[in-house]
């Protein structure tokens, strides 16, 4: 009884060793990145509040500017700690100059760690003006603001499920 209570202890150690993390998201965010479940990205452009407002209905939330960012690859000067000052913590246009501009456009998905292209929302409101927030376009890895009324694609994000 022992040896089979130890095997099956080692059994579930290894188990545990071997998960990346990932398994915990699903369904509506299925997409594991860097400690966050993502959703798809909604087929349909829309407006801020209306993205905000849809993953909210889903159990997530818009990412913030510093975790879209994440996603970025392949333009190093936008990448999670390149050269582009806007994150979570200077949101202002002074956070912003010419590397936050990204690099050549390339519809082939390769600045986005699950291949998407296009303008994502951020969570993130402009400093001086609250009409505007954050968004990446994913074509060429810019980081820049818009106007909440003009429309993009979204996804939503949740913490990734702790294991039971």
């Amino acid at each position: 009884m022992r040896k089979i209570l130890i095997i099956i202890f080692l059994l579930s150690l290894f188990m545990v060793a071997s998960c990346d993390g990932g398994d915990a998201c699903s369904g509506i965010f299925p997409n594991y990145h860097e400690g966050l479940c993502w959703s798809d990205p909604f087929l349909d452009t829309m407006n801020w509040s209306d993205a905000n407002t849809h993953c909210q209905n889903l159990g997530g939330r818009l990412p913030t500017i510093s975790e879209l960012r994440t996603l970025i690859q392949n333009c190093p000067a936008t990448q999670t700690g390149g050269s582009c000052g806007v994150t979570d913590s200077c949101l202002s246009s002074y956070c912003r100059d010419s590397s936050c501009d990204g690099c050549s456009s390339d519809s082939s998905g390769k600045y986005n760690v699950f291949g998407h292209t296009g303008w994502f929302w951020s969570s993130s409101a402009y400093l001086y003006n609250a009409d505007f927030v954050w968004y990446v376009l994913f074509i060429n890895g810019d980081v820049l603001t818009i106007l909440k009324s003009y429309t993009n694609y979204a996804m939503c994000v949740r913490l990734m499920a702790e294991p039971q």
